[in-house]
This record gives structure tokens, C-alpha cells and sequence, in this order.
């Protein structure tokens, strides 16, 4: 074989080779770029903001939903930017409504975010709200997601007010905005578990029923609206609740001076007693009678029953007036009678 054709048969070999290696590489590269493709293609559908950082904390990609959720940041985000430098281009332009303490936040951010792992809510300037999650891959980046949560949020803040108005409406009264019976039972028992005097104002107006009778439910519900404003005004410092119909009822908690327990007394059954307003009539035929009690040691319950018979004492007194319980003092008389058992056993033993 000559020279000349060795040398043709070994360039047709190398070209054919060469023609070999350049298909496999244009077909590896067109995989390459049909799998970006697809990669971007998927992170582009995914419900929610992605980003992707490097192990030395550098963005390598992030889609146009993470964009528009840092939209305040939309000039930081690109390719190769230091998450840092994202932070606080973010900071700086109002991103972040929680970084009160700038350089506190953007130091805590970091430590979080290079700790990867982290889920957390993020409340964005616009009112939105984002769960964001970070994951730290194998190589050393980290990938993170933000889905949008505001729906969640705005579901979770109806329930939470659902929650609490139906918790009010259970110790509170409809009409009168008081809390009720209920509540009072525990406010009542809490003051007299407490240390230092209570004192129990039992509050019935006189004349309500006439008003009903004459003008209707609606005048007696204007009047026991104006009543409870008037109790809250004079004993603002004190527990008011409604009982039922036209009762009230004042807890007074350290009621260590008895003298300001009886002042109020006084004042409530002068500002009761004022006339009351319903459309264009004005009602002067209602007031108040008032029993007042002091807590002595004996109780809720007692101390409830001789507020009560204080009350009958007023009314009975003409009505218009307060009366102060005049039991004795519980304690004392647990000693006198202990005292008296006492002398009788002695006497006892002696004969």
C-alpha cells in the first residue's frame, strides 16, 4: 500500500471520528439544553417563589414568582449576588416590615438562613404573607421556596376573631356589653380568695318594670344600655356585670378603705336615679336600690347572700337607697364561739 493512500485511509478514519465525537456532542448538548429547559420549565410551575444559592451563599437561579414576591429587592436579585447583599439592598428599600433593628435583623437572617432547615412565615409590605422553607443540598447550596399563605392567613385570623367573639359572648351580656353571670361568679370568687377586703355591690333598678309595661322592651333596653354605662362610669375601677333582667352587680376588689366602697354606693344611687333617654321621651321614674357587703373570711356565696339582704333592706327602706350588710365580722365571731365552747368544756370538767 502506498504512502499516499495509508495517509487517506488514516484522515477518512480521524474525520469520520471527529464526525462521531462532534454528533455525540451536539446531541449531549442539546440534552443539556432540553434539560435546562425542563428544569426551568418545572421551577417556573411551581406554586410559589424558588431560589437556589451556592455553597458560598451566591444565587445561581430563582424564577419570576420569587421576583415579584421580593419586588422592593428586584435590583439585587441576579446571578452570582451575595445573599447578604440581597438582605440588605431588601432592608434598605422597605422589603422586610419586621427589621426594626436593621443590622440586628440582617445578622440574625444570615445566621438562620446558613443554618438551613428553616420554615418560617415571613408578613411582606404589601399585607401578603410568605411560608418560607430553606433546605441545604449535599454540595453545600441551599434551595428555598415561598408560597404565598396570605388565603391561610386571612382563614386563621376570621377563626381566631370567631373564637374570641363566641369566648365574649359567653361571659359577656348581648345587650348591655357587662360581663354576666358567669363571669361574675369567677370574679366574685377570685376576690375573696384574694388578699384584703372585697366588697359586693348588689344593684336593682326600681321602677324597670313599670317602663316596660308602659313603653315596651325596647325603652327598658335603652334604659338598662344607659344604666350599665353609668355603672361603668362611677365604678370604672371595679368589676360591673349584669345578672339578669334589671340586676346588677359591682365587685370591688382591696376594698381596704370601706369608706370609698359606701361612696360609690351613694353616687351610683344618685346617678341611677338621673333621667333616662328613649327617642324623644325622657324617663325619670327609675332608680336604684343597693345593697352593700364587705368580705370578712366567709366566702362568695355568703358574701353574695349578705350583699342580697342588704339589698331587701333598701327596698324595704323605700327604695332609692343603699344599705350596708350589718353581719358581723365572720373571723370574730368563729372566735367567740370557740372561746364560748371552750369556757363551757372548762365549766364542764370543773363541776
Amino acid at each position: 500500500m502506498s504512502a499516499s493512500v495509508y495517509f487517506a485511509i488514516v484522515m477518512a478514519i480521524a474525520a469520520f471520528t471527529m464526525a462521531v465525537v462532534l454528533v455525540r456532542e451536539c446531541g449531549r448538548r442539546r440534552r443539556v439544553d432540553w434539560e435546562r429547559a425542563l428544569l426551568r420549565e418545572i421551577i417556573e410551575a411551581l406554586p410559589g417563589g424558588f431560589v437556589a444559592w451556592d455553597a458560598d451563599d451566591r444565587l445561581i437561579m430563582h424564577d419570576a414568582e420569587f421576583v415579584r414576591a421580593y419586588n422592593l429587592s428586584t435590583d439585587a436579585i441576579r446571578p452570582g449576588a451575595r445573599f447578604e447583599d440581597v438582605i440588605r439592598a431588601g432592608v434598605r428599600a422597605g422589603q422586610y416590615v419586621d427589621a426594626v433593628d436593621h443590622e440586628d435583623f440582617v445578622r440574625k437572617t444570615i445566621e438562620d438562613h446558613r443554618l438551613g432547615g428553616q420554615v418560617f412565615e415571613r408578613r411582606m409590605p404589601d399585607g401578603s404573607w410568605l411560608l418560607v422553607s430553606e433546605k441545604r443540598m449535599a454540595g453545600g447550596g441551599i434551595v428555598g421556596v415561598r408560597t404565598d399563605i396570605t388565603a391561610l392567613k386571612r382563614v386563621e385570623a376570621a377563626l381566631a376573631a370567631a373564637i374570641a367573639r363566641a369566648e365574649h359572648l359567653a361571659r359577656h351580656d348581648p345587650l348591655t356589653g357587662l360581663p354576666n353571670r358567669a363571669a361574675f361568679d369567677v370574679a366574685l370568687a377570685s376576690a375573696c380568695a384574694a388578699p384584703g377586703t372585697s366588697a359586693l355591690l348588689c344593684i336593682d333598678l326600681d321602677g324597670f318594670k313599670a317602663v316596660n309595661d308602659r313603653l315596651g322592651h325596647a325603652a327598658g333596653d335603652a334604659v338598662l344600655r344607659q344604666a350599665a354605662d353609668r355603672l361603668r362610669d362611677v365604678a370604672a375601677s371595679a368589676m360591673v356585670a349584669r345578672l339578669g333582667g334589671d340586676e346588677f352587680a359591682v365587685v370591688v376588689s382591696e376594698a381596704s378603705d370601706p369608706t370609698q366602697s359606701e361612696f360609690m354606693a351613694e353616687c351610683l344611687v344618685r346617678t341611677l336615679q338621673r333621667p333616662y333617654r328613649f327617642g324623644e321621651s325622657c324617663i325619670t321614674d327609675v332608680g336604684a336600690s343597693i345593697g352593700l357587703a364587705f368580705d370578712v373570711g366567709q366566702g362568695p356565696e355568703a358574701l353574695a347572700r349578705a350583699a342580697d339582704d342588704a339589698l331587701y333592706v333598701a327596698k324595704q327602706a323605700g327604695r332609692r337607697t343603699w344599705r350596708k350588710s350589718e353581719q358581723r365580722n365572720w373571723l370574730a365571731a368563729r372566735v367567740d364561739s370557740s372561746h364560748r365552747i371552750s369556757d363551757e368544756i372548762k365549766r364542764s370538767v370543773r363541776s
